[in-house]
């Protein structure tokens, strides 16, 4: 398993295809099994969040919107990943163990 630098923001393990998002992207390529990469997100970005099985955020705390919503949820939740761009690969199959804070590629 490979750590991750970031807070715990809300308990939970997941199997998915990891998903870059900017704020301009397009929420077509949002799908059931996402795990969603992304800088900050907000009210905006709900439907995003409902539809993806964990979001790792590279900014913000256990009181930002993802965490919230993610707790309500009960969808993982990693915050203050600053790394994350350089450590995913949009695509990957990984599983998340956010309780650890860690992730492995799918073979």
């Amino acid at each position: 398993m490979k750590k991750i630098n970031g807070i715990l923001a809300s308990k939970g393990n997941c199997e998915g295809r990891v998903v870059f998002f900017d704020n301009g992207d397009d929420y077509r390529k949002i799908k059931e099994d996402s795990i969603i990469i992304a800088d900050n997100l907000s009210k905006e970005h709900n439907k995003i969040i409902l539809k993806a099985k964990a979001i790792i955020s590279t900014h913000g705390g256990i009181t930002s919107h993802a965490a919230i919503v993610c707790r309500e949820l009960k969808k993982p939740c990693i915050v203050n990943c600053n790394n994350a761009w350089k450590i995913f690969v949009e695509g990957q199959e990984i599983i998340l163990d956010a309780n650890s804070l860690s992730f492995q590629v799918k073979k």
